[in-house]
């Protein structure tokens, strides 16, 4: 085969959603044979679950059906979240995590059951079998806290790759120690959801690393977060791969973002049945009602210490501490009055007015801080990787010669006017697309019937037979017969899968 001897993919972040999806785009290359072309794979997030399991299969020797079998399993059969808090919970977990957080958890659940067969650390890519497979470069992106850059887990036959990034690089022989499972909740670890893992002391690591990184990098701490946030298609890893050398006629950009997303929501007033309380009011309250609780547990104990004690010892100690807890909680009051108004100082020209600030209603502060919290997460999770990845799909295409070999594979790229040699799309598959796309980023799949998952992974396959022949058809114009004739076997096969959807 002449055309796409070496293919680049490119799998997005996006949870679940991404990781079946992206199942779906592998399961439609490996039944037209174009898997094998695939030379290059760069993750991210959701992405490298799909990723990691692939191309472990591949170093223990295994075939396609086998990959896809455990894949299934693992994400039809596991709910990450139940089993994380399960395993936080257990009495024994402090020994079992590294560290006890919900990150780590999900780390430990990764290295048990995703990788479960064969070896579960990254010197498996180091064997004979992944050596000789179709792979020749991976790349499971995440994002580093100390410089901001992307924090690549690089595999590479060709010179110049590097395990980090420019600023803080680890060396292979120390890569080789890392749990598949901890470079995957690095990868995966997206904002919000999780806290950021640190690699230098949430890692668990059998063997003492060759060298110092605390005292090589100046930090005692080196936390990652998800790939994502840097760039969650993993585009500039393919750039990087092709700056060292490597040739690709290919490039398919697998990508799971949604297409219409409402990042920020506001309570309604009306929908809130919440006391129309003032903030002292409120407290007002609570105060009465610890009050009410401590005599209630005074008269109890009074009834039950009355046997014991003479009854004037008894309401004398009483009387004693009660003076004393009023007096402290007066005190306490005093002291964070003005530990508030200095704190205000700061960031105001003149002290706050705590007794205005006291009259504002509750729900209007639970109101502000919901939407002050919420907006943040927004910012962070939709807009500016919404701006990020408007800044790599542009310098992408505009690359001299990239623009015309890469085809962008994205979940929502189907809609009611595809059409292939006279046959539509059907009902069924756009309900799966709508499925498909609408899916929000989680880790677990919310119905029994396994909806989400068959329509996730039947998308990605027939999206990617309906992009691949539309590109066919796009380089098949200015081909001779002779070379039109190899891409026309690649496009029957291609319109084969497309065409079995389409009579479900």
């Amino acid at each position: 085969m002449s055309f796409f001897k070496n293919i680049a993919l490119s799998l997005s972040g996006g949870g679940y959603r991404a990781a079946t999806y992206h199942f779906g785009v592998l399961s439609c290359l490996h039944k037209v044979g174009l898997l094998d072309k695939v030379s290059m794979i760069s993750s991210v997030s959701g992405g490298s679950i799909t990723t990691l399991k692939y191309a472990s299969t591949l170093a223990e020797g295994l075939d396609f059906e086998s990959f896809s079998k455990e894949l299934e399993e693992f994400l039809t059969e596991r709910n990450l979240v139940n089993d994380a808090i399960g395993l936080l919970g257990t009495p024994t977990s402090k020994r079992m995590l590294q560290k006890h957080t919900l990150i780590s958890a999900f780390s430990e659940l990764y290295h048990r059951y995703l990788f479960s067969k064969g070896s579960k650390k990254f010197n498996v890519f180091w064997n004979s079998n992944f050596k000789n497979c179709h792979v020749k470069e991976l790349a499971i992106n995440a994002t580093e806290f100390y410089s901001g850059n992307s924090f690549r887990f690089t595999k590479s036959q060709s010179k110049g790759a590097i395990i980090g990034n420019k600023h803080l690089r680890i060396y292979y022989s120390d890569a080789q120690k890392l749990r598949l499972g901890d470079i995957l909740a690095a990868s995966s670890c997206f904002p919000a959801g999780f806290e950021p893992i640190d690699l230098l002391n949430d890692f668990v690591i059998s063997k003492p690393l060759d060298r110092d990184y605390k005292n090589l990098w100046q930090v005692e701490s080196l936390y990652l977060m998800d790939g994502g946030i840097y760039d969650n298609q993993g585009l500039e890893a393919i750039k990087l791969s092709i700056d060292r050398g490597n040739w690709y006629d290919m490039i398919i950009i697998s990508d799971t973002d949604r297409d219409k997303e409402y990042p920020l929501y506001a309570p309604s007033n009306n929908s809130i049945k919440f006391p129309k309380w003032t903030l002292k009011k409120t407290l007002s309250i609570i105060l009465r009602l610890l009050v009410l609780i401590y005599f209630l547990i005074v008269i109890g104990a009074s009834t039950i210490l009355n046997l014991l004690l003479p009854l004037d010892l008894i309401i004398g100690s009483f009387l004693l501490i009660s003076i004393g807890l009023f007096s402290g909680l007066k005190q306490t009051k005093k002291i964070i009055k003005q530990h508030i108004n200095r704190k205000l100082t700061k960031q105001f020209s003149q002290p706050l007015d705590l007794e205005k600030l006291s009259l504002l209603k509750v729900f209007s502060i639970i109101d502000s801080i919901y939407i002050r919290a919420h907006s943040l997460v927004s910012l962070t999770n939709t807009i500016f990787m919404k701006r990020i990845r408007s800044l790599v799909y542009t310098s992408t295409y505009e690359a001299p010669g990239l623009g015309r070999r890469t085809v962008d594979n994205l979940i929502y790229s189907i809609n009611d006017t595809a059409i292939i040699d006279g046959f539509h799309i059907t009902d069924l598959m756009l309900k799966k697309v709508d499925t498909a796309k609408s899916m929000s980023t989680t880790l677990w799949f919310t119905d029994d019937d396994q909806t989400q998952y068959n329509a996730l992974k039947d998308t990605g396959e027939f999206t990617t037979a309906y992009k691949l022949i539309k590109h066919i058809d796009k380089i098949s114009i200015r081909l001779g017969k002779s070379k039109k004739k190899e891409l026309d076997q690649i496009r029957n096969k291609l319109f084969t899968i497309w065409l079995s959807h389409c009579k479900q």
